[in-house]
């Protein structure tokens, strides 16, 4: 790869490059290992899961959707790292990229949140015991926690997630989404996805989960927007008061 130059088209300048190379290490970096966690559920070891017959396949599930959708907005973050950094940027990727992005922060925290609060409300009941069985001991942290610290890492590291009303709107398509596809996939399969809403009173439970999940995304949502306003606003006057100390330092010289 030729190094970059400041003044050959669109190549980003020094200040730019520092603050690229880290986002794009994480994007690089976690849309790898998140695509060797989904490629995991097509192999013959990912056969004895629930997920792996019926209809909707893993995607019925949550957790997968939403991991599915965070690697795609991971695996766009890294193209436009890199066409940047190339000095090739294309706006179109660099849009859907902050977009998905925003849009699968509060996603990544809504599964989180829930399969913890599910799995200790359930505990001793043996609901999760069954499929842990044949999960390998990493795909759990990374589908309920890593998805997380890697949503929070890329929202304060990239500096470009704007939240905006677009990806509200992917916000809403993709909850919209997946309550369509939960309640299809309860009504071709006989069963929902989770054993304890085939063991809960209908349709009330379907409608209690549903409402809990909508309010902890639109939360989510906006302690990111919150979160990544005041992060920008620190890393602001961050810069702004160690440019003034460098003035200083070089009066004194």
């Amino acid at each position: 790869m030729a190094p970059v130059v400041a003044s050959r088209g669109n190549s980003p300048a020094a200040p730019q490059l520092r603050s690229l190379v880290p986002a794009l290490l994480l994007h690089t970096t976690a849309f790898l290992w998140f695509s060797r966690v989904l490629l995991f559920h097509a192999s013959p070891a990912a056969a004895q899961l629930p997920g792996s017959t019926g209809f909707g396949w893993f995607m019925r599930y949550l957790t997968f959707y939403t991991f599915t959708f965070q690697t795609a907005a991971l695996g766009l973050s890294a193209a436009d790292g890199w066409l940047t950094l190339l000095g090739r940027g294309v706006p179109l990727v660099a849009r859907l990229a902050d977009d998905l992005s925003c849009t699968l922060f509060a996603g990544s925290h809504v599964v989180s949140i829930m399969f913890h609060a599910i799995q200790a409300a359930t505990a001793n009941k043996g609901i999760f015991s069954a499929m842990d069985a044949y999960r390998p001991w990493w795909l759990s942290p990374s589908v309920h926690a890593l998805n997380v610290v890697v949503a929070w890492a890329d929202m304060l590291i990239s500096g470009k997630r704007s939240f905006s009303r677009v990806s509200e709107r992917m916000s809403t398509a993709l909850v919209l989404g997946y309550i369509l596809l939960l309640n299809l996939s309860g009504y071709m399969n006989g069963e929902y996805p989770y054993p304890f809403m085939n063991k809960a009173k209908q349709p009330h439970c379907t409608i209690v989960t549903v409402a809990v999940g909508v309010v902890i995304f639109a939360a989510s949502f906006k302690a990111g927007k919150a979160a990544g306003n005041r992060a920008r606003a620190a890393v602001a006057g961050l810069t702004q008061r160690a440019v003034q100390a460098l003035h200083v330092c070089a009066k004194g010289l």
